[in-house]
């Protein structure tokens, strides 16, 4: 559950002793509790965080950068070196499913943002290959001709794997 941070939490002396260590301990910040904050005091703040070691990825997730000011959010996500879209990306970098999908969806996005066809059947071709056929990627498939010979002269007739004779792959 986030800390919700209050004014008071961006004094010096109350983000030392309170707030820092929650963070190091791996804690997130919630800072709807902060109408403003003055980036230029901030800085000081964030330094110990950012001398960690931790990626650029977590420090913004532990400082809860999604709940900051929108001001304060563009200053922040500069300091760490970070677009919004780096921002939410980050958040399913663990999921391989969904790294798959953003990688799609961004390789998709680079494709359409070139290809324009004015005649309509065309684009209509387009549209129908993208979104129901593998216009753009293939999903992974098993292996295809020749590989089958090799992976049956690997497996004996017995069901168990042994190296096969250089005989039994001509």
């Amino acid at each position: 559950m986030p800390w919700k941070l209050q004014p008071d939490d961006l004094r010096p002396e109350r983000w030392f002793a309170q707030v820092l260590p929650r963070l190091v301990q791996g804690e997130v910040l919630d800072w709807s509790g902060v109408p403003e904050a003055s980036p230029e005091g901030l800085e000081a703040l964030f330094s110990p965080l950012l001398a960690l070691g931790l990626s650029k990825e977590e420090v913004a997730r532990r400082l809860g950068v999604g709940t900051m000011p929108e001001a304060l959010r563009a200053w922040a996500l500069a300091r760490l070196g970070l677009s919004e879209t780096s921002l939410r990306a980050g958040a399913s970098q663990r999921d391989p499913f969904a790294q798959l999908q953003s990688i799609q969806e961004s390789f998709r996005g680079y494709a359409e943002s070139f290809v324009e066809p004015r005649n309509p059947r065309i684009a209509d071709f387009l549209r129908k290959g993208v979104e129901e056929e593998d216009l753009l990627w293939r999903e992974p498939s098993w292996p295809r001709k020749g590989a089958t010979a090799w992976a049956k002269a690997w497996t004996s007739s017995s069901g168990k794997a042994s190296c096969p004779r250089r005989s039994a792959l001509s």
